[in-house]
């Protein structure tokens, strides 16, 4: 993938994979050196992430990942070293055919540092795709789909915008996860979910959709739970008490009252997420902050 797109020009971040400590250690230390992250080749969910600062910690990073099974239970055969990119991330959800490609939602992430090193998901907002601001991230995009030879599938984008301008994280020709789709389309009038369908069954439909067209009717946050301490019995109510805020849209979270429930230490242990949208932004994030507090004060174990 990161071949492909550095052919056509495309800024992608400096890295290697390796399939030993040594080499990875000594490449690090002759090539890079600073802020780097060190991760499975093959993963998802920031499944053993890890930010380094330096050889020390690039080298237990590396043994670290190599030491264990990807979150497909596969074992780590690779470890790829790459630069730190500094800036702000975003994902394109896309839909394309034959060689068209139709963007159906830009989204704005913010992240956490994780207990375990990892970073975790805060809160997602949508940007506008015919927006100024997202052009840059749109027309990278676009041009990395016809690098890796995207022509008919939907794609998930991640690009972090940075001083240099957008750097390609990774692409996969998938459909974006951890959204609720039936949400997405009714706040902005499509998902890539409903995009799709109407790639596979209305083509000309599909050739025809503008999707530069302003669609937010809201101000909108998906934002991912956090779990600050592993609880051993979860409470009894904690997902309605998420539901019954001012601006819940949804939440995608299924309590299990009295089973245990992980920390959060990246994606895959998060309980859940939720949409909160209203007219006034403000609002928003008011109940965003509620939750966070609620977090703290043991909302899942209570």
């Amino acid at each position: 993938m990161v071949e492909a797109a550095r052919a056509a020009g495309l800024a992608t971040p400096t890295g290697r994979a390796f399939d030993t400590v040594a080499a990875a250690t000594a490449w690090y230390a002759a090539a890079l050196g600073g802020p780097a992250v060190v991760k499975p080749v093959d993963s998802a969910g920031t499944d053993t992430v890890r930010f380094c600062r330096d050889v020390d910690e690039v080298r237990a990073a590396c043994a670290e990942v190599l030491a264990a099974r990807n979150l497909y239970r596969v074992p780590n055969r690779r470890v790829l070293v790459q630069e730190r990119l500094v800036g702000t991330e975003f994902y394109v959800n896309s839909v394309s055919r034959d060689g068209t490609h139709r963007v159906a939602e830009v989204w704005r992430y913010t992240k956490r540092p994780g207990p375990a090193g990892a970073p975790i998901y805060d809160y997602e907002e949508p940007v506008e795709p015919g927006s100024a601001s997202a052009a840059p991230i749109r027309d990278f995009v676009l041009a990395v789909l016809d690098a890796v030879g995207v022509r008919s599938s939907a794609a998930h984008t991640e690009v972090m915008l940075t001083d240099r301008g957008p750097v390609l994280i990774e692409t996969g020709a998938r459909l974006g996860g951890a959204t609720l789709p039936d949400v997405v389309a009714k706040l902005s009038g499509v998902s890539q979910t409903s995009l799709q369908v109407q790639c596979l069954v209305d083509p000309v439909g599909f050739a025809g959709f503008d999707d530069r067209a302003p669609r937010w009717s809201a101000s909108v946050r998906n934002v991912s739970l956090i779990n600050p301490t592993r609880v051993a019995a979860q409470a009894p109510h904690w997902c309605e008490r998420l539901r019954d805020l001012p601006t819940a849209v949804a939440v995608a979270a299924h309590g299990v009252p009295g089973a245990a429930l992980p920390q959060t230490v990246d994606l895959i242990s998060a309980p859940g997420f939720r949409y909160l949208a209203a007219e006034d932004p403000a609002e928003v994030a008011r109940d965003y902050r509620t939750v966070r507090r609620w977090e703290r004060d043991g909302l899942y174990g209570r």
